[in-house]
């Protein structure tokens, strides 16, 4: 029995043996193996991982907390035509029968106050008719100076606006004074029916119409004014244009 005991014992020492040799000699192979493993590991044994520096190695907090540099702006700045054509759309429009001065620098030959004609058209001194009507002032200047260089190499010409006398509306039909208003500020259709003196008993003021032309074309809109003072459409009362008709059946 004895003798049995000691065999068993010794059977399960070598067994054990040679289970730890076994892992002795196989862990070097898997060494290289998870080495290899390790280099494209985040989290690979030794090496930090996580809230300390490592050369060479970046945590994800770290990644959160780098400041991110703003690239310059690259939309391109306003072309100066686009901000001309914006300056000119709220000049001054010259229209028939306003008085303006064209001055020539050290000419007084050439200087004139002059009315815009029914044409749309000034006469000067050496350059004849030019077109006044439909432009601003400014531009006006520069046609007048681009004509007067055939006859002087660096001319000096100032336009003045002395009278506006085109600014006009009419109002005709059941209004208490009906006729031609002159327009010193923009105005309404409903402040140029009051400038005429309101309706009258007898007026339709829900069939107002606005004759205005547009390109030689005579177009017409019916207005409602109870729309307009109810507030269910405001945008029916517009601002008027030089040369529009308000008729009050």
């Amino acid at each position: 029995m004895t003798g049995s005991l000691a065999i068993s014992f010794l059977l399960f020492f070598s067994a054990g043996c040679t289970s730890r040799q076994a892992i002795k000699t196989k862990t070097p192979a898997n060494e290289s193996q998870t080495a290899k493993a390790d280099s494209n590991s985040p989290s690979s044994g030794g090496k930090c991982v996580y809230g300390c520096a490592d050369k060479g190695t970046t945590s994800p907090t770290d990644k959160k907390l780098t400041p991110t540099v703003a690239s310059p702006s690259t939309a391109a700045p306003a072309s100066s035509s686009v901000a001309q054509k914006a300056s000119e759309e709220r000049d001054y429009i010259l229209g028939p029968e306003d008085v303006i001065e064209v001055q020539v620098w050290k000419n007084e030959s050439l200087s004139k106050t002059v009315t815009i004609r029914p044409d749309g058209k000034i006469s000067l001194p050496l350059i004849g008719d030019v077109e006044a009507a439909g432009i601003s002032a400014n531009l006006l200047r520069d046609n007048i100076k681009e004509k007067l260089k055939q006859y002087k190499e660096t001319p000096e010409v100032a336009v003045i606006v002395k009278e506006i006398n085109s600014m006009m509306v009419f109002v005709t039909g059941e209004v208490a004074h009906p006729g031609k208003i002159m327009l010193r500020s923009e105005t309404t259709l409903l402040q140029a029916i009051t400038m005429a003196g309101g309706f009258t008993q007898y007026a339709s003021s829900n069939n107002i119409t606005l004759l205005r032309r547009i390109d030689g074309v005579e177009t017409r809109r019916v207005v409602r004014y109870k729309d307009i003072v109810s507030g269910k459409n405001p945008l029916s009362d517009l601002v008027l244009q030089r040369g529009d008709t308000i008729v009050v059946p």
